[in-house]
């Protein structure tokens, strides 16, 4: 019998929390509850407590003479850093990867007058020729993702660093899929921003951050000097130290918890096609373990994830932040997939809760629908 977390195939959208970074929450919140900014005793404790947990944060990622700039959300952390950019350089001129997250790539029909794309290839991947051919003296700034959210597909994260940093160009990652299930290692992937959401790794949600080299952007929240001014508000000081556990547990089962993913991922993808010879993969190296995009021409999406609900499975189309729409994904039809392919597409994610039992139930139950539809 399935329960309602070995149910759950959409760890991409959020991950259920670490029971151990929950206590931490309710405990910094009880101990720490001054606000950081006030000079009383409270405050102040508050304020070491603040600066000790950023550092902790920035160890974790090998970047300990960084900054680390505390936001709401990924997407705050991106929206920041995008119409920051571009409020303090006149000249702006942003690269941006076809696959980033709509909190990204919205810059693109905002200010279509700043922004560039560089188109991914067909296997969905950023083609370094290209992204070198893409690259001129006018850009400012170069977005990327680490790990695409729909497709999971890595990218080289170091050698286009390397690129940036040997052509003087600042490169922005959103690292938001990628934060506690790869290997970070900010003093080796040297990108200039670097954004998370701490959520997506097993803290709580309505945390953020930015890891930050150059602080040569605006403002995106004002009416306070916090974080240095670069974002106003009072700092989320529990969500922070959620955080914090949430990561140190990540990174010690990461390489294990990989390997364990990676197996249910190939015995999920042989089942599928098994059982649905039209069945399309849109991701097959390279990928974040435990995570397949893949597509049934001519089916609903929205269909498959509805019934697949009624039956205790919980998947998405895509990312979580448009599945309620049935449209196919912008991300799924760059990559040269037909309307009829796209439509049909299922993103399934696998974590820390899932077993092989469950695996093979969902299949079982897709293999139904697909036949009777």
């Amino acid at each position: 019998m399935l329960n309602s977390t070995t149910g759950y195939f959409d760890y991409a959208a959020t991950c259920p929390p670490f029971p151990e970074a929950l206590s931490t929450f309710e405990q910094v919140s009880r101990e720490y509850y001054g606000n950081p900014t006030s000079i009383h005793k409270h405050g102040l404790d508050a304020r070491t407590k603040l600066r000790e947990l950023k550092s902790a944060l920035c160890r974790l990622v090998n970047f300990p003479d960084g900054r680390l700039m505390l936001t709401g959300s990924g997407t705050e952390s991106n929206n920041t850093l995008i119409e920051g950019h571009l409020k303090s350089h006149k000249a702006a001129r942003i690269l941006m990867a076809e696959d980033v997250h709509d909190s990204l790539w919205y810059a693109v029909d905002a200010h279509p007058d700043s922004v560039e794309v560089l188109k991914i290839s067909a296997d969905g991947k950023i083609e370094l020729n290209n992204f070198k051919n893409k690259l001129s003296d006018k850009i400012s700034l170069v977005c990327i993702s680490h790990v695409c959210n729909e497709t999971g597909i890595i990218h080289d994260l170091h050698s286009i660093a390397e690129i940036c940093l040997y052509r003087g160009i600042p490169l922005f990652c959103d690292g938001a899929q990628a934060l506690g299930h790869v290997p970070l290692d900010l003093s080796e992937q040297r990108a200039t921003y670097y954004s998370f959401s701490s959520h997506k790794f097993g803290a709580t949600r309505g945390f953020g951050g930015l890891f930050i080299r150059d602080s040569n952007f605006d403002a995106l929240l004002k009416g306070g000097n916090q974080e240095g001014s670069l974002r106003a508000g009072t700092e989320n000081l529990p969500g922070l130290a959620a955080a914090v556990k949430a990561l140190e547990l990540s990174i010690v089962q990461q390489d294990t918890e990989s390997k364990r993913l990676l197996k249910l991922a190939e015995l999920l993808r042989k089942t599928l096609k098994r059982d649905n010879p039209n069945c399309i993969f849109n991701n097959q190296e390279n990928c974040l373990p435990g995570l397949l995009s893949c597509s049934f021409p001519e089916i609903s999406g929205a269909e498959l994830a509805a019934a697949l609900s009624c039956a205790g499975f919980s998947v998405s189309r895509g990312s979580a932040c448009h599945a309620d729409e049935d449209e196919p994904s912008r991300i799924i039809m760059l990559m040269g997939r037909s309307k009829r392919e796209a439509i049909g597409t299922l993103r399934i994610s696998l974590g820390r809760l899932t077993d092989k039992q469950a695996v093979l139930a969902f299949c079982q139950i897709l293999k139904k629908y697909i036949q009777r539809v």
